[in-house]
């Protein structure tokens, strides 16, 4: 998967990477290639002069003119320029209230029973979590019930659509 970032956050992550696969992120000071799963977040000012990265799990590597650049967990740097690109060391910032977002909802689906059933990564995971509960059925397994008013009835309206890769 290739990402880019022209200006703006973006958090990432990533819950595996099977061999072969990549995921990079190119912003205006250099291309950001995923090496383990883990979260990530990279913000570019809106000048698209700076971008800083931070890694609170995993590691990432940094390249571009001049620059080829390892960061681990628990590391933050910020990029400036683009032939060369320098790359600064920061402390981890503190978090914000996308942070406290995006956790709270990784949370959510973790505990919610879509992660034992699905893998994080399907599109549509956290949906199943906010809108239903999950069953483990004897001789078939997990079953997912939606959460719906008395008198709902499935497929009143609209049509079935087949939708690669999932049916």
């Amino acid at each position: 998967m290739q990402l880019g970032l022209k200006q703006g956050t973006l958090r990432l992550s990533v819950y595996q990477l099977p061999s072969g696969e990549t995921v990079e992120i190119d912003t205006p000071n250099g291309a950001l290639t995923i090496q383990r799963p883990g979260k990530y977040r990279v913000d570019v000012d809106p000048s698209g002069d700076r971008t800083t990265v931070r890694v609170n799990e995993g590691s990432l590597k940094i390249t571009g003119p001049g620059v080829s650049q390892t960061v681990e967990s628990g590391q933050a740097v910020r990029l400036t320029g683009q032939d060369p690109i320098q790359v600064e060391s920061l402390p981890m910032p503190s978090s914000d209230s996308l942070d406290s977002w995006s956790e709270e909802r990784a949370r959510r689906l973790a505990s919610s029973g879509s992660s034992k059933s699905l893998r994080p990564s399907t599109p549509g995971c956290a949906d199943f979590a906010a809108s239903g509960h999950w069953v483990e059925v004897i001789d078939y397994g997990p079953v997912w019930y939606p959460i719906v008013p008395a008198g709902w009835v499935p497929y009143r309206f609209g049509h079935w659509v087949w939708i690669d890769p999932w049916g």
